[in-house]
């Protein structure tokens, strides 16, 4: 049952014409943020506004996922949660505590189309191309 003061979060796969995709929303059920749902969301908005900036032909998935994990380990820094130096955290990564899920995933003719998995490296190590579709979801399952 959602309560007063929960957050809600909405992990959808539409279809089109067999093509998948792959939509995440979070939004507080009441209306408004409390203070330390507001952090979260603000750093997972501006990771995933860098990431869109960033991503272009020729950059790799992984620098883009290094990119989102370091705009959120900066954010939980600065609002007192996380201490220490930030290029520390990710070369421990710590990232992976709060996205475990990796960064995203190749999108097509399946919600989690095939390819590019590299091992226990992170979930997509190809260079991004014109043609490649991707998802990105950034924070997808953070709790607060």
């Amino acid at each position: 049952m959602i309560k007063d003061g929960d957050m809600c979060l909405f992990d959808m796969g539409p279809e089109y014409n067999c093509y998948a995709s792959d939509v995440t929303t979070s939004f507080p059920a009441n209306g408004k943020f409390t203070e330390k749902q507001k952090v979260v969301y603000n750093a997972v908005l501006e990771a995933n506004q860098a990431v869109f900036k960033a991503a272009k032909p020729g950059v790799r998935w992984t620098d883009m996922h290094i990119l989102s994990e370091k705009v959120i380990l900066t954010h939980l820094k600065k609002a007192g949660l996380l201490t220490g130096d930030v290029d520390e955290m990710l070369s421990a990564r710590l990232g992976a505590v709060f996205m475990p899920h990796g960064l995203g995933h190749l999108i097509g003719l399946d919600v989690h189309d095939c390819g590019g998995y590299l091992g226990v490296q992170l979930t997509v190590g190809r260079r991004s191309e014109l043609v490649l579709c991707i998802s990105v979801l950034i924070g997808r399952h953070t709790t607060i």
